[in-house]
């Protein structure tokens, strides 16, 4: 798959990264388009099915996929690994933040609240705030430039998912760490709980 079709993946399933994407030279979005439509997957996968040991295949399906292209077998015919193993390529992108990026969406599977401040942080670093890095780094961007792109990508990630509390809740799902749960029926569109 071409990198233009992974901006149409994004375009759909992820329209603020597409927007952000779009301000980079053509050589910048052939790298950052497959990398967000990598984040789109395997952020789905726990969401695509109500059987956590699908999900777990399906993550699990994407760590050996990124396995192989570090270990420089030749892609698997999926509409977005190809292009990712080209924007890796050219980008000589590291690999943990791709392997904690999949780890943290394991989480995700079944729901459960963060056992801790420290766990939903470390979960938004590695979701939003590794993504952040990996196309900073994409984009050619320093040490220094990459770990500040994490730390203000983290905290826009932390913003999408206060957005996106209602149907989190709605699919009950405990997406932050509280010292007293809130039960779904208690989040109402727009209308949170003050503990929330």
């Amino acid at each position: 798959m071409s990198w233009t079709a992974c901006a149409e993946l994004v375009r759909k399933g992820d329209p603020d990264r597409f927007l952000a994407a779009m301000t980079a030279p053509v050589e910048g979005r052939a790298r950052l388009f497959p990398l967000y439509a990598f984040n789109l997957e395997v952020a789905k996968a726990p969401w695509v099915t109500s059987e956590p040991m699908l999900a777990e295949i399906r993550l699990q399906w994407w760590r050996d996929a990124v396995a192989e292209v570090y270990e420089g077998k030749t892609p698997r015919r999926h509409e977005v690994v190809e292009a990712l193993a080209e924007a890796i390529s050219a980008a000589d992108l590291p690999r943990a933040p791709f392997d904690a990026l999949i780890d943290a969406r394991s989480y995700d599977i079944h729901g459960d609240p963060h056992p801790s401040h420290e766990h939903f942080t470390a979960y938004i670093a590695a979701t939003a705030g590794g993504l952040g890095a990996l196309a900073a780094h994409a984009l050619g961007a320093g040490q220094s430039d990459v770990a500040t792109v994490r730390e203000a990508s983290t905290a826009a990630g932390i913003g999408q998912l206060l957005a996106a509390l209602g149907p989190l809740y709605g699919a009950n799902a405990h997406p932050v760490y509280l010292q007293e749960p809130v039960e779904p029926a208690e989040v109402s569109a727009g209308d949170l709980p003050e503990r929330l």
